[in-house]
């Protein structure tokens, strides 16, 4: 779907680089929160949160394949999250919103949770040691795995549209600038069968990365190398 070495500056209103299409949004309206910068040999999509406490994120959506409602799809990325002492508060995954029916979708109330479909929240974990809860979008939050700050990996979200489940993978890897794998590897499941963040009769057009509105700036999330399989 997109790796970023097209784009530069805010991917507000662009078309996504890659074969499936699809269009680029944020909240914020080319904001400086969101944009492409180079990291570690790549080009990556960089948002973070606004220093007066708002949401700020991105998405991408109206994709030509989207996983319809009787049918299974996978989105695959790469996601870092820089180290620092402000408490994280993202939620990342498929979407099932659509920016062909409005295009400054990000403006118009998206940065919720619900609009993560299939996906997962990142958290503060609160055990003492800096790392950071990856958990479910539902209201029990179920924490499913910890990852750390500064360190690339790869996500595999396997939804299956027709029941409202899905799978979630996660593994370390090197960097953006590194071979991705195609498949995850069953040791990399962190949640099996989870369900949905809100039932949907809707396709799944597209992916959505954002903070939620805090008390105070939320850190920077980096993504890269975006992939989408469907039918």
């Amino acid at each position: 779907m997109e790796d970023f070495e097209a784009l530069s500056g805010s991917p507000d209103g662009k078309a996504a680089t890659g074969t499936s299409g699809g269009k680029w949004d944020t909240h914020g309206e080319g904001t400086g929160n969101v944009g492409v910068i180079t990291r570690d040999n790549s080009q990556v999509l960089r948002y973070f949160g606004h220093s007066g406490g708002s949401s700020r994120g991105v998405m991408v959506s109206g994709l030509s394949n989207p996983i319809r409602n009787n049918e299974a799809g996978l989105l695959l990325f790469r996601l870092m999250l820089r180290s620092d002492s402000n408490p994280p508060n993202h939620y990342i995954g498929i979407t099932d919103l659509n920016l062909n029916n409005n295009p400054n979708a990000m403006d118009g109330g998206a940065c919720h949770k619900e609009n993560v479909v299939a996906g997962f929240g990142v958290l503060s974990a609160d055990n003492g040691d800096n790392g950071m809860d990856v958990v479910t979008t539902d209201e029990t939050a179920t924490v499913l795995a910890e990852i750390v700050p500064g360190r690339w990996y790869n996500v595999w979200i396997i939804a299956d549209n027709a029941n409202d489940k899905y799978d979630l993978y996660l593994s370390e890897t090197e960097g953006p600038a590194t071979p991705i794998p195609g498949r995850p590897s069953a040791k990399d499941l962190i949640g099996e069968g989870l369900a949905f963040g809100k039932r949907t009769t809707r396709s799944l057009s597209g992916a959505m990365f954002f903070t939620e509105a805090t008390n105070g700036p939320t850190k920077s999330a980096d993504i890269d190398d975006i992939y989408w399989s469907a039918p």
